[in-house]
């Protein structure tokens, strides 16, 4: 299976190492993305945030007075 039409080759990414882990998403998972139902640049914000990361790799901390991601995607319940 070739990604090259999905994924741009100069980004040399490897199928293995950067983005393999795609086979771990259920079914279900992947047919709300495929039907837009997952906004998925907002959870690769959070999840970059998560390990304390900007969404261009600048390290930025797991404070939320550094990490503003962190806030804009906190549980409501948590913002309390």
């Amino acid at each position: 299976m070739s990604y090259d039409k999905i994924v741009n080759p100069e980004l040399n990414f490897s199928l293995d190492h950067d983005f393999g882990g795609m086979s771990f998403f259920s079914k279900d998972f992947l047919c709300a993305v495929a039907n837009g139902k997952v906004d998925m640049q907002a959870m690769m914000e959070f999840e970059l945030a998560a390990r304390g990361y900007d969404k261009d790799g600048n390290w930025i901390g797991l404070s939320t007075r550094t990490n503003p991601v962190l806030v804009k995607y906190a549980r409501k319940e948590a913002r309390a």
